[in-house]
């Protein structure tokens, strides 16, 4: 797994936001399937696809948001998130 390509890919998205602001309307809503929901998680689902290493992310099944991943026992470093699909 490379897991190199994954961080190369989120880097360049670095300073990337939703459009209109406060929309949820993102790339990674559009790629989901989901625009206009919280997104957080849904960015990393998308940088783990575009590297070809899907299935590192959660086995690649999808999650949108946090919910999904703190069921996991991972924490979500963002306080405002709510949950969205797991």
């Amino acid at each position: 797994m490379s897991l190199k390509k994954v961080i190369e890919l989120a880097r360049a998205d670095l300073g990337y936001t939703e459009s209109p602001p406060d929309s949820n309307r993102t790339k990674y809503g559009a790629w989901y399937g989901m625009n206009g929901v919280p997104w957080c998680v849904m960015a990393l689902a998308y940088w783990f696809d575009r590297a070809g290493e899907a299935a590192a992310f959660f086995g690649g099944a999808k999650t949108a948001c946090c919910g999904g991943t703190v069921s996991r026992g991972l924490r979500c470093p963002w306080s405002r998130c709510r949950r969205g699909i797991s």
